[in-house]
């Protein structure tokens, strides 16, 4: 589960989307997304409360973006209107994470070309 103003790698699965061309013809296992989730006004019991929602709800998000064209927009804002919440994602070049390798178990892991700062805030 991801967390609240911590900082998270994930592992995203390399899938082939039906009707697009691999990315590249270097097989991977994977890549590497640096993920993190501020709160702009310390809610943190509500946080809690739909920390495992909000966390599936980014890695679908990530999924998407990392195995799909074309890319998604520099930022993502998604609301729950039902219990006030907005989740605004910006994404940016992950410089630090080109320089790195990453592995798991065999297999290579690339490193996501951009990073993501989401930013929990509460409406109500």
């Amino acid at each position: 589960m991801l967390h609240l103003n911590k900082t998270h790698l994930l592992y995203i699965p390399s899938v082939v989307v039906p009707g697009t061309v691999p990315k590249s013809p270097t097989s991977t296992s994977g890549t590497v997304v640096q993920v993190c989730i501020r709160d702009s006004k310390q809610n943190t019991h509500l946080f809690s409360l739909e920390q495992q929602c909000i966390t599936n709800t980014i890695e679908t998000l990530l999924f998407s973006h990392v195995n799909a064209a074309p890319k998604l927009p520099e930022q993502v804002v998604i609301t729950n209107s039902r219990l006030g919440y907005t989740l605004i994602g910006v994404r940016k070049p992950w410089k630090y994470g080109r320089g790195k390798r990453f592995f798991l178990d065999d297999g290579h892991l690339q490193p996501a070309e951009d990073k993501w700062l989401f930013t929990f805030d509460v409406s109500r």
